[in-house]
C-alpha cells in the first residue's frame, strides 16, 4: 500500500487538513514534523510526500533528505504562491502535484486521488518547463544511454510515447489509442524499463529528445 505522508507542523491546521485527506481518500494519512522522525520513508513500498510550503522554511534540508529516496517518493507540494520559480521546483524528487494556497480543499482531494491512481497532477505549463530543463540538464552519460541503438520499441510502445510527449495523461492516451487504462500502464512499466528511466517525465524528456 502507499504511503500518504504529510510534512508539516503539528498543530490544529495540519490535523484538520490530514484528518478531513483521510476521511475522503479513504486512505491513511501521517503527518511527519522532523525530517529526523521519517524512518518509515526507508520502507520498500511507495511513499506520496505531501510538502506544505507554507510551515516548512528549510526546503533545501528537506529535499536534499527526500533525495536519499527517490526511487521510492512521489513528491507533491501544497500551499505554493501562485507563481514559483522553476528553480524552485527543479530541486523536489519526482514532482507529482502542485497545489496552489488558493486551491480549495476538494481540488486537493481530487488532485491527489489522481496522484494515488499513477497519474500526476500538474499543468502542461509546468510539465513542459520541467520537460526542457531536464532536457537542457541530463548529463551526458544518460544521454548516451537513452539514445543507444539497442533500446526497441514496439509500434504501440511508440504511439503511447508520442502521445505522451504532449503530457497526456494516462486516460487521455487510453482514449486516443481506443485502448483500457490498464493496458496503458503496462505498457508504460516497459517503456521505463526499456529507456531506463525511473518516472513519466523522464520518458517524456526521452521522447522529445529521441521521437520526431
Amino acid at each position: 500500500m502507499t504511503n500518504l505522508l504529510l510534512f508539516s507542523q503539528s498543530n490544529l491546521q495540519s490535523s484538520t487538513l490530514a484528518h478531513y485527506l483521510e476521511t475522503k481518500l479513504s486512505h491513511p494519512l501521517l503527518i511527519i514534523d522532523n525530517i529526523n522522525n521519517s524512518d518509515i520513508l526507508s520502507h520498500p513500498e511507495e511513499h506520496v510526500v505531501l510538502i506544505d510550503l507554507s510551515t516548512h522554511c528549510d526546503v533545501t534540508e528537506l529535499s536534499n533528505h527526500l533525495q536519499k529516496y527517490r526511487n521510492n517518493v512521489k513528491t507533491v507540494l501544497i500551499n505554493t504562491p501562485k507563481n514559483i520559480p522553476l528553480e524552485e521546483l527543479v530541486i523536489w524528487p519526482n514532482l507529482f502535484g502542485m497545489f496552489k494556497h488558493s486551491d480549495d480543499i476538494d481540488t486537493v482531494c481530487k488532485g491527489l486521488a489522481t496522484i494515488l491512481n499513477g497519474e500526476n497532477w500538474l499543468s502542461r505549463k509546468v510539465l513542459n518547463e520541467l520537460l526542457d530543463y531536464y532536457r537542457t540538464n541530463t548529463t551526458s552519460r544518460t544521454t548516451a544511454k537513452t539514445t543507444q541503438p539497442e533500446i526497441e520499441l514496439t509500434r504501440r510502445e511508440s504511439e503511447i510515447l508520442q502521445t505522451l510527449k504532449s503530457g497526456a495523461s494516462n486516460i487521455e492516451i487510453a482514449d486516443k489509442l481506443f485502448i483500457s487504462e490498464h493496458t496503458i500502464k503496462s505498457h508504460l512499466y516497459n517503456i521505463f524499463k526499456k529507456l531506463e528511466v525511473k518516472n513519466r517525465l523522464q520518458a517524456m524528456s526521452w521522447a522529445k529528445q529521441n521521437l520526431d
